[in-house]
């Protein structure tokens, strides 16, 4: 009996040796990695260690709790009031002290302060910070030149006086005024604007405004776990579900003052323009609905919902630049809420404009930066931006303006990616069947979101995967009517299965084998431009490739961040699905079908173009940009 007892000990103290060996190598790792850093100062030392500037705010944070955050290895940024900037929130809020504010007002204080993510100010543009506060509302930047020099402005009021102090868990950036931002529902706040009386109006009277109370979508239930991606198409191992569904609104706004400057001062002048632009653009509606104003095809209602946007477009993310070549125009189009109808935003030398045409030297409307910095323009649900002329759906927009080529990336269609913060995020999400509203896909698939990863072959660096046994309906963007060709982008891959399309239930030529691509489908045909001495520039391959319904990836774009032009990678296509007149008082819809009975393979859509016959049928060709 002892020695089976000196057995056991022996057998413990073995089990102790190695328990304790593995631990500690356990437990040197996570000091590696994941625990608190001891060299330097942290943002909590930072702040306590300068009790004459930050004492009121670093109380603050201890009331949150959230002080301690802020002593731990991570990387943040803090955006620290001054103790003077806390005394001016305390008197503007009619209290004494610190101690005076309710447990709501702390955790509301220190929460919007700090985003999860370092930032120098050399790291931020003009328009939003990429990564939320903790209270789940972005930031925005703007510049402003002050006595010789350039102050950087965050949410339009609140200087940055001491910037990017780096510690060893981020940023600290100090700020002369506390960050409040609005709490209102995107027509609440704009109310609260005399500049914009006259379009606040409008808005109330053609029942827009309500269209605009939307922010969270309580009955969206987030995903209870995350599916395998099976056909190894998605890069990364971490596969997120996004943890809620928001919404989001852009309203594109004229001043009081613009209307004076072109002879509108009341609500019934702007009634008598807007039937004059829109009793010309929609002649078989003369009319009929003059007095009904809350009625979609009345001229009122349709000149107000054609400033607005179902997406919260901050001044940063008009459109992206992501792989567009220097010395090509970055662009995007959205949807409207004025019915089948979009509006074109692109850089310029100037700034951001809309509805611009280089070909037809139509230099567009632009968007303003700051009008009034006093005014909050950001709403818990969206924003407004001030513009320097009258926003319309004229003819010579839709004659002229969109009379081109229409290339959309995927994630520009699905209004929750903005609104979600979840498009260019740098994360890979996957998404069940109820998260889009213009996107819907069979129950057995899966849907995942890849951005930006360097060396992808895709346009702005972003795709979508289905996966599983999938048949998917995407709408596509509403354009001016006409005969367009409507193209499929997307690039060849070994994982990818074989799809048949549809437009608007109509199927479209043979199934699409994604799996094959370039210089290995002889039926394509495609050859790299350069390496053919009779046809340098390719464009004798290109019309061979057409007439096989193929196109070379184009030639704007190259591999993110820094690789081959696309129109040079043979993995980078174009299909054209059909030639199809599309209506525009319907919405037209794409679909896939697999038609393979293999869960491993999946389907890949990156961008589609409609392109009008006018473009691709003209005398001098279209463009390969």
């Amino acid at each position: 009996m002892a020695a089976f007892i000196h057995s056991l000990l022996r057998s413990y103290l073995v089990l102790i040796i190695v328990l304790t060996t593995i631990l500690t190598g356990c437990l040197q790792k996570l000091d590696d990695e994941n625990l608190y850093t001891f060299t330097g100062e942290t943002i909590a030392d930072y702040m306590e260690n300068r009790p004459e500037l930050y004492s009121d705010f670093t109380r603050i944070m201890k009331k949150s709790k959230m002080f301690s955050l802020l002593a731990t290895r991570g990387s943040y940024t803090c955006f620290v009031p001054t103790n003077e900037a806390v005394n001016n929130y305390l008197t503007e809020k009619g209290v004494g002290s610190v101690d005076s504010l309710s447990q709501e007002e702390i955790m509301e204080i220190a929460y919007g302060h700090i985003i999860m993510q370092a930032y120098l100010t050399t790291d931020l543009d003009e328009g939003a910070i990429p990564v939320p506060n903790m209270n789940d509302r972005y930031l925005t930047v703007s510049f402003e030149a002050r006595d010789s020099a350039l102050a950087i402005l965050v949410n339009k009021v609140s200087p940055i006086i001491i910037k990017d102090q780096e510690v060893v868990n981020g940023v600290v950036q100090t700020i002369s005024r506390v960050l409040s931002p609005s709490n209102s529902l995107l027509p609440d706040l704009m109310t609260e604007n005399p500049e914009i009386s006259l379009f606040n109006e409008a808005l109330l009277i053609t029942g827009l405004a309500d269209s605009m109370r939307l922010y969270v979508d309580y009955d969206w239930k987030q995903l209870a776990f995350i599916p395998k991606a099976t056909s190894g198409s998605i890069i990364s191992s971490v596969r997120l579900p996004p943890d809620k569904k928001k919404y989001g609104f852009t309203a594109l706004v004229e001043t009081d003052e613009l209307y004076r400057s072109h002879g509108i001062n009341t609500i019934e002048d702007l009634i008598a323009y807007a039937k004059s632009v829109y009793d010309e653009v929609y002649p078989q509606d003369k009319n009929l609905y003059d007095t009904l104003y809350t009625h979609r095809k009345n001229p009122l209602n349709r000149f107000v919902a054609y400033h607005l946007i179902n997406r919260t477009i901050y001044y940063n993310t008009f459109y992206y630049t992501y792989g567009t070549m220097e010395g090509f125009d970055c662009y995007d189009y959205y949807e409207t809420l004025c019915p089948f109808t979009i509006i074109k935003t692109s850089d310029s030398d100037d700034g951001i404009r809309l509805n611009r045409s280089k070909k037809y030297n139509i230099k567009g409307i632009k968007v303003l930066q700051i009008l009034n910095k006093e005014i909050d323009q950001n709403a818990i649900n969206g924003i407004y931006h001030y513009i320097d002329d009258i926003l319309v759906y004229g003819t010579e927009v839709r004659e002229k303006v969109l009379n081109e080529r229409i290339r959309v990336d995927a994630s520009s269609m699905l209004p929750e990616m903005m609104n979600n913060g979840l498009r260019q995020s740098k994360k890979v999400y996957v998404f069940n069947d109820e998260y889009f509203d213009w996107l819907k896909v069979s129950e057995e698939s899966r849907i995942f979101y890849q951005d930006p990863t360097s060396g992808n072959t895709c346009y702005q660096g972003d795709e979508f995967i289905i996966e599983g046994a999938y048949d998917l309906t995407i709408k596509l963007p509403p354009v001016p009517e006409g005969t367009y060709e409507v193209r499929f982008g997307y690039f060849g891959k070994n994982t990818r299965g074989i799809a048949q399309f549809y437009v608007d239930g109509e199927p479209c030529g043979i199934p699409l084998d994604l799996s094959l691509y370039g210089e290995n489908v002889p039926k394509i045909g495609w050859e790299r431009p350069g390496t053919n001495p009779s046809d340098p520039y390719g464009y004798e391959n290109d019309k061979m490739m057409r007439n096989r319904g193929y196109m070379k990836g184009p030639n704007s774009t190259r591999i993110w961040p820094s690789g081959d032009i696309l129109r040079y990678r043979a993995a980078a296509l174009r299909r054209i699905v059909t030639t199809k007149y599309l209506t525009e008082d319907e919405s037209h819809y794409f679909r896939a079908r697999s038609v393979l009975n293999n869960d491993n393979l999946g389907f890949m859509f990156d961008y589609f173009e409609l392109c009008p016959k006018s473009v691709y049928d003209s005398e001098e060709g279209e463009d390969v940009d």
